[in-house]
């Protein structure tokens, strides 16, 4: 349920996001409440995820062709100059 996504987070300790679609979408929710929640977020250079990201101050979009070493220090670099 939508308004439990905060508390749900939250409670867990998640405090950055990283989507890893490798599908260009049209239109992301998920993108969408992270930015809505102002948490940090990294993603791949795709389709409506990278237009919402790239925009984000909290932001970081990376490349496709990312290794899992590229991916682990943008998701640290996000987190790092979000933290509060």
């Amino acid at each position: 349920e939508h308004d439990k996504l905060p508390s749900l987070l939250e409670n867990d300790g998640i405090n950055s996001i990283f989507f890893p679609s490798v599908c260009p979408e049209t239109f992301s929710y998920v993108v969408s409440e992270v930015i809505q929640m102002d948490l940090p977020i990294v993603c791949f250079n795709l389709g409506a995820q990278e237009e919402k990201v790239k925009d984000y101050k909290k932001g970081k979009v990376i490349s496709l062709n990312s290794n899992m070493e590229t991916i682990a220090e943008a998701c640290k670099e996000v987190y790092k100059d979000n933290r509060v």
